[in-house]
């Protein structure tokens, strides 16, 4: 599952709770609360897993991943990361994310509401990419987004 497949699904849970959008851009544009502001942050990687259904990956992805929950107030925000945590949690199933912690904020330019940003790491396969053989062949990953991906614990007893 790559990262736009992850986003869209958990936009797709909180699609009654509060607008999702992507980017700083999107901070920048102080709209009114309630909203979410997904904001990749940094990457690195782990060892690969074996994914449930799909060839293995070269590597695991760890996207981490601030997450903007703007609400009016703090009773808001608090309820927004909790939708947050739980939409998340029921997109990627078990060990493919890991909450960072969490920072509660009210920054100068700030003029409408509280924010309580969410800091994630999310586990994603780095497929092996097909390289094209010839002018216009499309370029195309190796995992079918189609099934759902869970991490494979392979360490033995």
């Amino acid at each position: 599952m790559s990262l736009d497949v992850i986003l869209a699904e958990v936009a797709q849970r909180l699609q009654y709770v509060a607008p999702t959008h992507q980017g700083q851009r999107e901070l920048a544009k102080l709209a009114k609360p309630p909203r979410y502001v997904w904001v990749p942050r940094s990457e690195s990687f782990g060892a690969p897993g074996a994914i449930g259904g799909n060839p293995r990956s070269l590597h695991d992805r760890l996207i981490r991943c601030d997450v903007h929950c703007w609400a009016i107030d703090i009773a808001g925000a608090s309820w927004l990361e909790q939708a947050l945590v739980t939409a998340v949690r029921e997109t990627v199933k078990g060990a493919n994310y890991t909450l960072a912690g969490a920072e509660w904020l009210q920054p100068e330019w700030l003029q409408l509401g509280i924010v309580c940003t969410v800091s994630l790491d999310l586990r994603v396969p780095l497929p092996v990419a097909r390289i094209p053989d010839a002018p216009g062949d499309p370029p195309q990953d190796s995992i079918d987004v189609t099934v759902p991906i869970e991490r494979i614990d392979t360490h033995c007893g």
